[in-house]
């Protein structure tokens, strides 16, 4: 049984779907081959149509994802009741760098799943150098408890494993529903600086930690969503 995360899309097995006999989720069978799940977090549904191939399947692909159109939160809190059952395994792409950066920042915010996430992290920093903090680097943060919020951290000063980070204004270039895509403003510096320890540092991604609920990563240049202003923030 096996899951995935392939540029912020959730994928799991047929194998995975057999495996939801937990307390408080209920599997549904909607037809044609298609699933969806009820949680305490919102449904998650199951798209066949939309599966990718990825390493250690079983069976078909579908894709997860919440049913209420924005957000993760019903999706992460399933895969991670199986993962805790040890009912599914997380596996990675080798030269899947989004896909490596999630399971990065899985590994810092859900120490109760570390163990699992541990050996991939590692084979990560094995096979790949890690990536230096230059002055100019953009990081992003993603956070909040029912809301997303997103914000921007520019590095102005790096000295050894230290750096110096501003937090920048955001823009909104465009509204989908419930979200607002943002960017961040370079230049536009917004509160004090921040001192802070490259936590974590491979191929393409950088970790470093803002607070005990936020911390930043290596921001690809693509427009983020937030919860938008309409809708709880």
């Amino acid at each position: 049984m096996a899951h995935t995360v392939i540029n912020g899309k959730f994928y799991v097995d047929t194998a995975f779907l057999n495996s939801l006999s937990i307390p408080g989720v209920s599997l549904e069978h909607m037809g044609f081959g298609e699933f969806y799940a009820t949680t305490p977090h919102g449904t998650v549904d199951f798209d066949r149509m939309r599966g990718v191939e990825f390493p250690g399947q079983s069976g078909r692909s579908h894709q997860a994802y919440d049913r209420e159109g924005y957000g993760t939160k019903a999706t992460e809190w399933l895969i991670g009741q199986v993962e805790k059952l040890g009912k599914s395994v997380r596996v990675a792409a080798s030269n899947d760098t989004a896909l490596r950066g999630r399971i990065i920042r899985l590994a810092h915010s859900r120490p109760e799943l570390r163990e699992h996430l541990l050996p991939l992290v590692k084979e990560a920093s094995a096979s790949e150098p890690a990536t230096a903090p230059r002055v100019g680097d953009i990081l992003y943060s993603s956070w909040g408890y029912d809301q997303t919020n997103i914000d921007f951290y520019e590095i102005v000063q790096v000295s050894g494993s230290m750096v110096v980070l501003r937090e920048l204004g955001k823009k909104v270039i465009r509204s989908s529903g419930p979200e607002d895509y943002v960017i961040p403003v370079p230049g536009q510096y917004t509160g004090a600086p921040l001192r802070r320890k490259i936590k974590s540092s491979w191929k393409g991604t950088i970790y470093v930690s803002i607070s005990t609920y936020e911390g930043a990563y290596s921001w690809d240049g693509v427009p983020l969503a937030q919860t938008g202003a309409a809708y709880g923030r």
